[in-house]
């Protein structure tokens, strides 16, 4: 996927950012993420692996754009993450809107004048889980 977006000049979240959600997931047993913006499935794939090793549960791939869509399906499902994604092809806000959560995670890569207005409602559908002292 790395090699795809340097043919295509594709902006994805990079090896080492990849790896920083992948850990984050792992760290806090998240099987529930939603992506708000996610391209042709990098950062959904860094999500999905941590949601494997986590036991399983769901990671929701969002974008506009439908070949797009195509893509992260036929990238992800080599990779083994078919039944764990759930695509949707629509506005990324207002398709978590309209989603139950609460979600473990909510990685937000949309359009950065786009990011205040998703605030209220990343903060609506968010886990508000509690770490206890140990």
């Amino acid at each position: 996927m790395e090699a795809y977006a340097e043919i295509h000049d594709f902006p994805i979240i990079g090896p080492a950012c990849g790896y920083y959600c992948y850990q984050l997931a792992r760290m806090i047993g998240a099987k529930s993420i939603f992506e708000l913006g996610s391209g042709y499935g990098y950062s959904t794939a860094w999500f999905a692996r941590a949601v494997q090793e986590n036991g399983g549960g769901v990671v929701h791939h969002t974008v506009w754009d439908e070949e797009l869509s195509k893509s992260a399906t036929s990238h992800l499902s080599k990779l083994g993450f078919a039944d764990l994604i759930q695509y949707h092809v629509a506005e990324a806000v207002e398709t978590l809107r309209q989603q139950s959560g609460p979600f473990d995670i909510i990685f937000n890569d949309i359009e950065k004048q786009a990011y205040p207005a998703s605030l209220s409602v990343i903060k609506k559908k968010t886990s508000q889980r509690r770490i206890a002292d140990g």
